[in-house]
């Protein structure tokens, strides 16, 4: 599959997400039942508690990065959260890269204008450029010195905003409203599942980060780790 591979057949969607390009194209029902079975059940598990709205496969080939963005789709409705576990992934070379702004003022008050052109991931662009993101391998046999290239981006990235790795099998929240990417500098494809529910008491009793009255003090108390 591509970037995202939905696990949510017609019938388990919630009627009003049935249609959400998020949803599309919707699984099987046999998917859950019988292909994936470990994945029916941590699905199985959120449904008993809360509404869920999407439930998905994402995928980050070497040496990428997502172009910088904040999760737009979820303003359906101001109630739903994302999050997501690793559960294939090198934990040190797969990083969130997080702006503490929501918009682009505080990158045009720090690098102007042209801020995109000072470090390729500060742009809506996914990396590397012109579609090569989308090919396998698109590094040929430079991988050490493109990775070199990578990480330079990601470090001069943190002197605006903070990168964090993401321990694998752990569940991982952030207010997906902040500018953010994600960069895979390992050999593999990185594979994360990623679920979107709708808050209710049991969900702030719970895990009380999720709250609409998002506190970004809370990162470090429900397990997103800094960068080592």
């Amino acid at each position: 599959f591509g970037h995202a591979r939905p696990l949510l057949d017609i019938e388990r969607l919630m009627p009003e997400f049935r249609d959400h390009f998020i949803n599309l194209p919707a699984a099987d029902a046999e998917l859950l039942d019988h292909r994936a079975p470990y994945f029916g059940e941590i699905y199985a598990w959120f449904a008993e508690r809360v509404d869920v709205v999407a439930f998905r496969l994402l995928k980050r080939k070497p040496l990428t990065a997502y172009g910088l963005h904040n999760d737009e789709d979820l303003h359906v409705r101001p109630d739903i959260r994302r999050m997501q576990i690793p559960i294939y992934a090198d934990e040190k070379t797969g990083l969130l890269l997080v702006l503490p702004d929501e918009s682009h003022f505080g990158l045009l008050a720090k690098r102007g204008d042209n801020f995109g052109d000072t470090n390729p991931l500060l742009s809506q662009h996914a990396w590397p450029e012109n579609g090569l993101d989308q090919v396998d391998d698109w590094y040929g046999d430079d991988f050490d010195g493109q990775r070199a290239i990578l990480e330079s981006f990601v470090a001069d990235f943190e002197d605006l905003g903070s990168v964090y790795t993401l321990q694998l099998g752990r569940l991982h929240y952030f207010d997906t409203m902040r500018r953010h990417t994600l960069a895979n500098l390992w050999s593999r494809p990185r594979l994360t599942l990623v679920l979107d529910v709708i808050e209710n008491h049991w969900l702030r009793a719970a895990m009380p980060w999720f709250s609409a009255q998002d506190d970004h003090e809370h990162e470090h108390e429900h397990g997103t780790s800094e960068r080592t």
